[in-house]
């Protein structure tokens, strides 16, 4: 009885939420599939002024690549934090299915090394986001990781969209996540 009524209770949750979001003004929204996604995420990174926050399932970093698209979105956060823009980032750690993968974490510890706030979420939890805030404006979110496959093979389906109370919904929820995760690094 007690796990239905905590199941009742979550359905009615997630609900209230889904229509507190869909209820929030946005002046544009803009699809960004497939390889639309790149140029349209870089482009914001490069302009952002004040804040990028990032959730993200995979941030692969491929030494042998340098020039990768998903090397490049890195440094994009590694320039954006040289500006002076506060860039925070929570990465998911855990192993999927019975392979641990670190090139899959590894955008998170060249970021680190570079002075970018990174935190890797709780070992007992899955973090399957893919949600970029920047400025407390823009949000995207959707279904493209930063590897290879994401950017340049799958069919992926992700949004960008300009709107404050939206951004700041999401950042609420960036923060609470970012609250069980401890810091790669202290700084």
């Amino acid at each position: 009885m007690k796990a239905k009524r905590c199941i009742l209770i979550a359905i009615l949750i997630f609900s209230l939420s889904l229509q507190i979001v869909l209820a929030l003004p946005a002046k544009d929204v803009k699809p960004i599939p497939n390889r639309l996604y790149y140029p349209a995420v870089h482009k914001l990174l490069s302009e952002a002024k004040e804040s990028i926050y990032v959730v993200m399932f995979e941030m692969f970093y491929y030494r042998k690549y340098p020039e990768s698209l998903e090397n490049q979105l890195v440094h994009d956060l590694i320039d954006a934090h040289k500006r002076e823009v506060n860039v925070e980032v929570i990465l998911e750690q855990g192993a999927f299915g019975r392979i641990t993968r670190r090139n899959k974490r590894e955008g998170g510890f060249m970021l680190s090394k570079d002075g970018v706030k990174v935190y890797f979420d709780s070992r007992s939890k899955t973090t399957h986001n893919k949600l970029i805030i920047i400025d407390e404006r823009y949000t995207v979110i959707g279904s493209t990781n930063w590897s290879y496959h994401a950017l340049e093979k799958n069919n992926e389906s992700s949004v960008l969209i300009d709107s404050v109370p939206l951004a700041k919904f999401f950042l609420e929820e960036f923060n609470r996540i970012k609250s069980e995760c401890p810091p790669l690094n202290k700084k």
